[in-house]
């Protein structure tokens, strides 16, 4: 029988003890990002973090102050923005991510103490995620669930005009047919059909460089 898949959106309270929960606490207005996370071994792990806002120079001061110097590694460090590469120990959260094989989508955003993660999986990885939470007595609310259906990038009818580009040679150097006579083919207005040719290099240009 087929496994279903199923989209989960989870909310995640970060222990008081962790310094993510103090600092995300102590400057509200900063963004706190997760693009990544790994084991090193069963009992610690590293985190790569960005914190983005104007107060970031201070929140970086007072963290090398507190945090060991063999850590972190600041990646990168901007006016308004850092880059940390975190290692910590008890990784309580890496850790159930690891033992269920669950795979969650970066950026995860955490805020108000409290990790936003969502996730494409199996029910039965999802549950067993969860098991590992409760284990740890750690606090969690889910909040959406829904079967997974991929987007199309493309909408039925810009995928015909892509495909009928392609084939009269719109693409090519020199072009096979112009603009004009392309769009009479397709009985629309040059302006409609430049517009349209528009949104599907802007849809394959972003997906190209965001995948």
């Amino acid at each position: 029988m087929k496994e279903d898949f199923v989209q989960i959106k989870v909310q995640i309270s970060v222990p008081k003890s962790k310094w993510l929960a103090m600092y995300n606490e102590k400057y509200p207005e900063l963004t706190f990002n997760i693009f990544s996370k790994y084991l090193i071994d069963e009992n610690t792990g590293v985190t790569l973090f960005q914190v983005t806002g104007n107060t970031v120079k201070r929140f970086l001061k007072e963290f090398r102050s507190r945090i060991a110097k063999d850590a972190f590694q600041l990646l990168f460090e901007g006016v308004d923005r850092v880059l940390l590469n975190i290692k910590t120990k008890d990784p309580w959260i890496l850790s159930a991510l690891v033992k269920t094989e669950l795979l969650i989508m970066y950026p995860v955003p955490v805020k108000n103490g409290e990790i936003l993660m969502d996730t494409i999986t199996s029910r039965k990885k999802f549950d067993q995620f969860l098991s590992e939470l409760d284990a740890q007595k750690i606090k969690y609310s889910i909040k959406s669930v829904g079967y997974f259906r991929p987007i199309p990038l493309l909408t039925k009818n810009q995928i015909e005009i892509l495909n009928l580009a392609v084939k009269l040679g719109y693409f090519e150097i020199p072009r096979k047919i112009s603009l004009t006579n392309f769009a009479k083919r397709l009985e629309i207005s040059p302006s409609a059909l430049s517009e349209t040719m528009r949104r599907i290099n802007n849809k394959l240009a972003k997906n190209y460089l965001y995948s």
